[in-house]
């Protein structure tokens, strides 16, 4: 037996038809006869698990939600997202593009995530945050106030971006807060031919990110006298960098300029 059915009360949304949704069983929160939010055709709402559209949330384009995720109140998802798991879109948030939310993340307020960005783990966009490009956020990051993240920039672990930052480029933030352009440094390794070629430094917890290292100042000179004194010597002058840097920043102002 089908979940929903599509009613005859229609409205015109950026030049779609959508149709307002009711339940016909039980399931989830939602009880037969619930009248739900809207969607344009029943391949925006998967007919298995407890996925549903409330209020006067939209789903349309080649969007979907499926498993348990939940669309509420004025949320839109559109294009050809893809909202699954037990993922959450909320308030006024807008999902486009080929973005994707799942596991248990979240996005509210008026965030806005689209490109080809994933937002998963218990991850939160909310406020007027956006996410965008090939970006990442996941672990139990927030992102939050007017902040972005683009580019190919990666928030994992229990991390913070605020205020109007913006983490973009190839940063990858770990267990810091951001909450202004000069929070962390993404420095290239030019001495590299592949592999990982972007070392990021994070001011907050003083710790460099690089694929799957965290560590230190000295933990990351140490693995690079580990790989070659080539290595070594790089990383040595990387952290020297940041250190005159911050040496000269103890009277409050700038140190890292990104834009």
């Amino acid at each position: 037996m089908k979940k929903y059915e599509l009613t005859n009360e229609t409205m015109v949304h950026e030049g779609r038809i959508l149709h307002r949704i009711r339940a016909l069983k039980d399931f989830g929160e939602v009880k037969s006869g619930d009248l739900g939010g809207w969607i344009e055709k029943e391949e925006n709402l998967s007919y298995e698990g407890a996925a549903w559209v409330f209020h006067e949330g939209k789903v349309y384009d080649d969007a979907k939600v499926y498993d348990d995720a939940k669309i509420y109140y004025y949320a839109q998802v559109c294009d050809s997202a893809e909202i699954y798991d037990s993922a959450i879109i909320n308030d006024f948030a807008r999902i486009g593009g080929a973005a994707q939310i799942f596991d248990r993340a979240s996005v509210c307020g008026a965030a806005y995530v689209y490109g080809r960005a994933k937002v998963y783990g218990s991850a939160e966009i909310y406020n007027h945050a956006e996410v965008y490009g090939f970006a990442q956020v996941c672990g139990k990051s927030r992102v939050y106030d007017v902040a972005q993240v683009y580019g190919n920039a990666h928030i994992a672990g229990v991390s913070e971006v605020s205020d109007a930052s913006e983490v973009k480029g190839y940063a990858q933030i770990y267990n810091a807060v951001i909450d202004s352009d000069c929070s962390y440094m993404v420095i290239k390794k030019f001495w590299y031919s592949s592999g990982t070629l972007y070392l990021t430094y994070t001011k907050s917890n003083g710790k460099w990110t690089e694929s799957a290292f965290r560590g230190t100042s000295e933990e990351l000179i140490k693995r690079g006298y580990e790989e070659s004194e080539i290595s070594g010597m790089h990383y040595e002058a990387c952290v020297k960098l940041v250190e005159t840097l911050e040496r000269e920043a103890q009277d409050g102002q700038q140190i890292f300029i990104q834009r």
